[in-house]
């Protein structure tokens, strides 16, 4: 055999250990990113990201040809911190830290295996990747905000009376409701993703891809800003026959795929007529692999040890119990006249109750997670209904809990008749009372690590009268240190 075709061997042998590896230590990562990428319309086009970036590494085979394409131990520099970061995502549940380690960790193994030279020439491949992060959600009630202020100074401009509480739009035909549906974020994401690859496919200039980039980022918004306008303007005009109901999606999506037409155009004008997909075949193309096997047996090493250690700290069981408080809360027990309920994945334990503070019922909902099957801080738990409530605004609640003076964050909600209730919330941890998540996220990692329990309960309290809030509390916090 010859040289050329026993390094090819060695190479797509340490390749397949390797990759093998990555997908043993981030198997949950996967699982979990998969899971949303099926489940959640926002993240469908996540499907095609690995696809396409092997595509898109097809097209630049030529560029990696004639090259020595060699182990590169300076990719551990930045393989050890993702790894870290994985770990911290395991071990707190964390799935954004563990998308993001587990979508960074696949190129930078690119990287360790083919050298920097051969990284290089595929460094938009390599960080197109990471759009496979189902990231994004988190930017739904910021583009709720944008779209609502947008619309209502478009309405204010063309002469339409309207009044606006929070996200809520009203007319006088009727009232309108900034959803999450109606933030936009998929075609944000989307027009993110297409105008990425759009750019890099289609311009050479640096400036050009730079300039199509921020267009894409800012068309999506400022076009759903007019959506929602429009909406509004065909309900004041036909008197709420048309663009009620499901009219508005359905209309919607018609809108954003004329929008992203006009995307395409701009970038059809602006593109650079000598743009080319694929590199040029050199006459002799020649793949030269150097593969350093002590440095794939340590980093192959490395994984599969990482892994077993996050497997042995994952499969230990913690006892989940509520504070004994409960008799107690059951005696006065009492209702509010609105329909409320805590909106949260998978609690192991949890006590809803209602008592009186004064002539005010005051709703204390306690909840606590074994961190397997459902996490004490999660981004998909929502403290109200979506479909019934919508946040108006937040403040702070000064309170003495443990001889100590807190702000408690608290959130003022608003239903579709205009009802108002007040919220407040934080969590207890080990004796501890806290309200910043990610500071409970990062002591239960050091929780694990030191062999004790990570669990926590996380208490809200409701209410319809702000003023009865800090007594509430005050006296719901002695009843459980009795």
């Amino acid at each position: 055999m010859s040289t050329q075709l026993q390094g090819a061997a060695r190479f797509t042998m340490a390749s397949t250990i390797l990759l093998a590896a990555w997908v043993l230590l981030t198997f949950n990562g996967l699982q979990s990113a998969v899971g949303i990428w099926w489940e959640n319309e926002i993240f469908n086009h996540c499907l095609l990201i690995l696809p396409a970036v092997c595509y898109l590494i097809y097209l630049k085979r030529y560029k990696l040809a004639n090259r020595e394409l060699k182990t590169d131990a300076s990719a551990l520099v930045l393989i050890l911190p993702a790894l870290l970061v994985y770990a911290v995502g395991e071990l707190g549940n964390v799935h954004l830290l563990m998308h993001v380690a587990t979508f960074s960790l696949l190129p930078l193994l690119i990287w360790f295996a083919i050298g920097f030279k051969g990284a290089f020439q595929i460094l938009f491949p390599l960080c197109f990747i990471l759009f496979a992060v189902p990231v994004g959600e988190e930017l739904i009630p910021y583009l709720q905000e944008i779209t609502a202020d947008g619309a209502v100074a478009l309405l204010q401009v063309s002469g339409i009376p309207l009044f606006r509480s929070g996200l809520y739009i009203e007319i006088p035909q009727g009232r309108f409701l900034v959803a999450e549906a109606c933030s936009g974020v998929s075609f944000f994401i989307a027009s993110v993703v297409i105008g990425s690859l759009y750019a890099y496919l289609n311009f050479v200039s640096r400036a050009k891809r730079i300039g199509f980039f921020i267009i894409a980022l800012v068309l999506p918004i400022v076009a759903n800003i007019f959506r929602v306008f429009g909406i509004i303007v065909i309900a004041y005009q036909t008197d709420m026959e048309y663009a009620a109901g499901a009219d508005h999606l359905i209309y919607g999506w018609f809108f954003f795929a004329f929008v992203l037409i006009c995307l395409l155009m701009i970038g059809e004008f602006m593109r650079d007529k000598d743009a080319e997909w694929e590199a040029p075949a050199p006459e002799h193309a020649v793949f030269n692999f150097s593969v350093k096997t002590p440095l794939i047996v340590l980093t192959t090493g490395l994984f599969l040890g990482t892994a077993g250690w996050l497997y042995k700290l994952d499969n230990t069981s913690y006892p989940v119990a509520l504070p004994a408080q409960q008799a107690q809360l059951t005696e006065k027990g009492c209702t509010l006249p609105y329909t409320w309920e805590a909106q949260l994945r998978n609690p192991t334990a949890e006590n809803y109750q209602g008592y009186t503070e004064g002539s005010t019922c005051v709703i204390h909902y306690r909840a606590s997670f074994d961190e397997r099957n459902g996490e004490l801080i999660s981004g998909r738990h929502r403290f109200y209904s979506d479909e019934r409530w919508t946040l108006l605004s937040t403040s702070t609640l000064p309170v003495v809990l443990a001889g100590e003076q807190r702000n408690l964050p608290m959130q003022t909600i608003v239903a579709a008749d205009g009802t108002q209730l007040y919220l407040t919330y934080f969590y207890t941890l080990n004796g501890r009372i806290l309200t910043n998540g990610i500071k409970v996220k990062f002591l239960q990692i050091w929780q694990k690590l030191l062999g004790d329990s990570p669990v926590g309960v996380m208490q809200i309290f409701v209410s319809d009268d702000p003023n009865v809030m800090q007594p509430a509390i005050r006296g719901s916090k002695r009843n459980d240190d009795k």
